[in-house]
């Protein structure tokens, strides 16, 4: 397996795992996804700054790496 092709299956595995954050991110604003007390604002609190920190990051490495071929 080249670099590329590396590069290219860790974006898309970066891309899921954000997915699934957000399915979890919404899971937890409705209560499916139960904690007691403090620990779920702790914890949508956690995952939201993940989102807004991570998002941008795949989409600059995504787009770099399939549109412009920086990467």
């Amino acid at each position: 397996m080249d670099v590329a092709t590396f590069e290219l299956y860790a974006i898309i595995v970066f891309g899921v795992l954000l997915w699934l954050a957000i399915v979890f991110q919404a899971l937890t604003g409705l209560r499916i996804v139960k904690f007691k007390g403090p620990l779920h604002w702790r914890v949508h609190r956690v995952v939201a700054y993940l989102l807004v920190v991570a998002g941008p990051i795949h989409g600059l490495f995504a787009l770099g790496h399939v549109a412009f071929g920086w990467f």
